[in-house]
């Protein structure tokens, strides 16, 4: 089957009755799109998706469509074609990330039979969000989908899967998480980029394959987090946060898991962070200690100590993060770098604020919304240290 004339899309009819659409993250080439090795040797059909300028897959593609609504219909028509009317066939829309928001959109509004949506940002405005971080798109200025409006019509089976170390997810995915066709399930110690937890744990290609055969793969997953729907509300700012409940629940309740007891600190940390440094301090350690992976709690301590203008504390904690993160590889890297070489430029370390820019920031793109903070920072530093030299 031909690729509709366009770098970003790529159809693989392999005579199934089955299809799963494989949509890619952000910044994958031109011409080259995630998944493809991933499923090697599995029963399918495969159409693999990519989006210019890490649209987010809103802003129409090349070759299906100049909105969101063309793209959808034209996906409709090819899997339509691959399935050739098998009674029993089934497409599965996939994707993690800015995929994930992809497989979210296209497969709820084609009604697929699955669809697998990993660390979802359904807000792309919202002020750091990773769409607003790394995206050239102003999303202010398109149309954007009401997903509310398109899972309430949609007759596909949802699963939510996000990290719990990434509050900024599953804020915006608990909104859906009442509706009947969806089911959340989250993955301690995971941040940002589910799909490489996916794959050291289940297998992305196992998941897929027992998907299509009807399977739940992600009962096996062992987050707890979605257990607890009220405390998840509040931490994910859903429902407005009762310190006291909080409080409370901690220390009476023995049913609450280490990984969500984590959680729940980090949260109060944050809370206190505002009004009582002393107290955020013993919040966050404490969620070090129910959960020492618990990196979001060593970047809460690096922002007190950098406020107190303790250069030791401050690198220490926010390299601890650096390094969880490098060990998990499920969360991204380059908001932290900035962090520190920010901090150390507040700190007056000049010279080291500038060798972390050089050696980790140095690829930011210049018009995403990080590069402008690199390159403003840049400036800052420069012109302070022409100041420190007059």
């Amino acid at each position: 089957m031909n690729n509709l004339g366009s770098d970003f899309i790529k159809v693989i009819d392999n005579f199934s009755r089955d299809t799963i659409v494989y949509f890619s993250s952000v910044n994958v080439p031109k011409g080259k799109f995630n998944g493809t090795s991933v499923v090697k040797g599995l029963n399918a059909n495969f159409i693999f998706v990519n989006c210019d300028s890490n649209s987010w897959y809103v802003a129409g593609i090349p070759g299906l469509g100049n909105n969101f609504w063309q793209v959808a219909e034209t996906l409709q028509k090819l899997t339509d074609n691959l399935n050739r009317n098998h009674e029993q066939s089934r497409t599965l829309y996939f994707g993690g990330s800015m995929g994930g928001y992809g497989a979210l959109l296209y497969g709820c509004l084609n009604n697929a039979d699955n669809v697998i949506a990993t660390g979802v940002e359904i807000n792309l405005s919202k002020e750091h969000g990773y769409a607003a971080t790394l995206s050239t798109i102003n999303f202010k200025s398109i149309e954007l989908p009401d997903f509310q409006s398109i899972l309430n019509k949609s007759r596909a089976s949802v699963d939510l899967i996000f990290g719990e170390n990434s509050p900024e997810d599953f804020y915006d995915i608990s909104m859906l998480s009442s509706l009947d066709n969806v089911s959340l399930y989250s993955i301690p110690n995971c941040g940002h980029k589910v799909p490489l937890s996916l794959e050291k744990s289940l297998g992305v290609k196992h998941i897929l394959e027992q998907t299509l055969l009807g399977q739940k793969p992600f009962r096996s997953i062992n987050g707890k987090l979605c257990n607890y729907p009220f405390i998840l509300k509040m931490l994910s700012g859903l429902v407005e946060l009762d310190c006291n409940y909080f409080l409370a629940a901690l220390e009476n309740r023995n049913d609450i898991d280490s990984s969500v007891k984590a959680l729940m600190h980090e949260k109060l940390g944050d809370f206190f962070h505002k009004e009582n440094l002393s107290q955020a301090i013993h919040h966050y350690k404490l969620a070090i200690h129910f959960n020492p992976f618990s990196y979001n709690s060593y970047i809460g301590l690096s922002q007190i100590y950098l406020k107190e203008r303790s250069i030791i504390n401050f690198k220490s904690n926010l390299e601890a993060a650096i390094s969880l993160i490098k060990i998990n590889k499920t969360d991204s890297i380059e908001y932290l770098y900035y962090l520190l070489a920010k901090g150390l430029y507040e700190l007056n370390e000049f010279d080291h604020a500038r060798q972390i820019i050089s050696n980790s920031l140095e690829l930011i793109a210049e018009n995403s919304q990080l590069g402008r903070l690199v390159n403003s920072l840049k400036i800052e530093i420069s012109n302070k240290t022409i100041t420190k030299n007059e």
